[in-house]
């Protein structure tokens, strides 16, 4: 491992949650995204000079729910075979990986740095979950209409109501990740320099199905971009031994705590 005017290389896992791609009450259009991401890629300009290389996770929250709805209305409309859970994340981790190069390429200041954008599957320990399990929001507050919400318990959709009952959100379960699948491709991309989009929407979540003899199952969860992207700063402080590795969670929050003793 080389070093930097003496100093440990430091690298980096930038963390942009799905709240920064889509600002609460604005419509979900491509345009309304891009111009949310162009901030936040604007952000961006000083980790190139502070970090030798680092990965850029984000979120997807509200557009993977926002597509599981496109999925649907398109299903009872047209009769086109509505897509899952992970099959969403798949679709916005490309999606938004594609609109984070189109910025990055268009930023004056990042446009001749070398970014890759790597679909990423994510392993989780289990795919059986019980009802307290579904925690995780995914999609916009929708008005509750009763009729509508009976129809969603049918098709075994959970959600969550708001306190005056008047708006739900679905919810869906979000279990711990333990494994990146393409971790090492990741990792020396980052250690080459380049900035690599990874772990979107926390990864496409799979799971090892070994009692049938299958390996690599997806599963219909959302795994938490916090946690995956704190998985991939503790597998590459490993892998870039005689480095450091920073881990930079932006969010719209001013503060946080940095634990639950409060």
């Amino acid at each position: 491992m080389t070093y930097l005017d003496g100093m440990e290389q430091k690298f980096g896992v930038i963390a942009l949650g799905g709240n920064a791609i889509l600002q609460r009450g604005k419509p979900a259009t491509p345009d309304n995204q891009m111009a949310a991401l162009r901030t936040a890629i604007d952000k961006l300009s000083p980790a190139l000079s502070r970090y030798a290389g680092f990965a850029l996770t984000h979120g997807n929250g509200p557009q993977v729910g926002i597509d599981l709805i496109r999925s649907y209305q398109a299903h009872i409309h047209a009769g086109i075979a509505e897509l899952g859970l992970a099959d969403c994340v798949a679709n916005t981790q490309g999606r938004l990986g594609h609109w984070i190069v189109c910025e990055m390429k268009n930023h004056p200041e990042l446009s001749d740095t070398d970014v890759a954008n790597i679909i990423t599957h994510v392993y989780v320990s289990k795919n059986d979950f019980s009802d307290n399990e579904y925690v995780k929001r995914v999609g916009p507050w929708l008005p509750a209409d009763p009729e509508k919400l009976e129809e969603m318990k049918a098709r075994g959709v959970r959600f969550l109501l708001s306190d005056d009952k008047s708006e739900f959100i679905r919810v869906v379960p979000s279990p711990e990740p333990y494994k990146i699948e393409e971790f090492k491709h990741i990792a020396r991309l980052v250690s080459a320099g380049v900035v690599t989009i990874c772990c979107g929407g926390g990864g496409i979540p799979v799971f090892e199905e070994k009692d049938h003899g299958r390996k690599f199952e997806q599963v219909d969860v959302v795994i938490d971009k916090d946690l995956a992207s704190s998985l991939l700063a503790r597998d590459l402080l490993s892998y870039l031994d005689g480095a450091d590795v920073e881990l930079v969670i932006l969010m719209e929050t001013k503060g946080l705590y940095r634990d639950k003793s409060f």
